[in-house]
């Protein structure tokens, strides 16, 4: 155990879906109290950084990905299909753009929750903060998170 009741993830299987994609940071993260997800992405680095030796629950560890992205692609095949390469259940995820939020700006808005042998986890999407910013950059634009739930 580590501090408040955060668990270390050792060997985390969802991590590998996150490949192609570079670490900007981390922060805690706060579930809803109904068991919904909270798609509130913590305050960030605008930088790659090093990815932390050890995962925990309750922690957002947050990516970027560099243009071009389909991100509705992403998020309805290729992403669920990397977490069922790793045999990673999938509990909820789009099953169609229908299922998902297209802003103004930015990829589309999205979550899939998962199962990993005893633990829970969610994968999600957000526009950056920083969109403009980022998008010059050479980035996508949105931020990507993988949060251990349980």
């Amino acid at each position: 155990m580590v501090g408040c009741g955060r668990k270390q993830i050792a060997n985390s299987k969802a991590l590998n879906a996150f490949s192609d994609f570079t670490y900007v940071g981390s922060g805690l993260y706060h579930g809803q109290k109904n068991g919904g997800i909270n798609m509130t992405v913590a305050p960030h680095s605008q930088e790659a950084l090093s990815l932390p030796q050890q995962l925990e629950t309750g922690v957002q560890y947050i990516f970027r990905h560099r243009k071009p992205l389909d991100g509705e692609k992403l998020a309805l095949s290729e992403l669920p299909s990397r977490l069922r390469q790793h045999g990673i259940e999938i509990v909820r995820a789009p099953n169609s753009a229908r299922d998902m939020m297209f802003p103004f700006v930015g990829g589309p808005i999205f979550s899939i929750q998962f199962k990993e042998g005893t633990r829970t986890g969610v994968i999600f999407s957000q526009v950056c903060p920083s969109y403009a910013k980022q998008v010059d950059a050479g980035w996508s634009g949105s931020d990507y998170v993988l949060v251990y739930t349980e």
